[in-house]
């Protein structure tokens, strides 16, 4: 197998052997511009941003490895799927912590984005998501196979898709920030016992009664502003 061979950035047409990268080397490069990228992200210099994302995407190093995405330094704390270093176990593990002391919450509001992966609004990932537009378009656009059938993708990012998970932790990040603003610890003198804990496009709200979750938690949070 061979791969195109390039310095961070840079655009070749020299090919070595896949076996002869300098894997050491790909690594550092591509660990330093991620650093970069969180410092960009965390200070809110988009336009920084944009620079080191469109060098990391066309760096040779990053095109050799699986990279770690500038989503983990959006990510909420209560977010499991599709995380580096994080599992399910995890999930099941802050459930217990929420769940299990004498005074936690008895009532939980499970709930399902139904169609979540394939119903994304292409216009709104394109405006929101913080990657280079073009290379994002055409992935969005790009179709998938199936038993050598070319299906389009019109909508939505596809199940199975290496950037999907990405794109949909992406798309609900400011769920668990956008409950718990609203619903936060008490109300008057009542605890709300309000968590939330999301797995991909799968979560859970706690709360202290049936009828809380039912008459406030969830019709507040099918009317999130900020997503698609």
């Amino acid at each position: 197998m061979t791969a195109v061979a390039t310095p961070a950035g840079a655009v070749s047409r020299n090919t070595v052997d896949w076996h002869a990268i300098n894997w050491h080397n790909a690594h550092t490069i591509v660990r330093r511009l991620q650093a970069r990228l969180v410092k960009a992200t965390q200070m809110g210099r988009w336009g920084k941003v944009q620079a080191l994302q469109r060098l990391l995407t066309h760096a040779f190093s990053a095109k050799v490895l699986a990279l770690d995405p500038i989503a983990e330094t959006l990510a909420e704390p209560n977010s499991y799927g599709f995380r580096l270093e994080r599992s399910p176990a995890d999930a099941i593990a802050q459930c217990h912590r929420v769940l299990s002391l004498r005074w936690s919450a008895q009532w939980i509001l499970e709930g399902d984005i139904r169609s979540g992966f394939d119903s994304i609004s292409h216009d709104w990932l394109l405006a929101n998501i913080p990657m280079e537009k073009a290379i994002l378009r055409q992935w969005l656009t790009a179709g998938f196979m199936d038993k050598h059938v070319l299906s389009p993708t019109a909508t939505g990012v596809p199940q199975g898709g290496i950037a999907s998970p990405v794109l949909m932790n992406l798309t609900l990040n400011g769920l668990e920030r956008h409950i718990r603003g609203a619903f936060p610890r008490f109300q008057g003198s009542q605890r709300t016992k309000v968590h939330v804990l999301r797995f991909a496009d799968d979560c859970i709200i706690t709360g202290r009664t049936r009828a809380f979750l039912e008459q406030e938690v969830r019709a507040f949070a099918r009317q999130d502003p900020d997503h698609a």
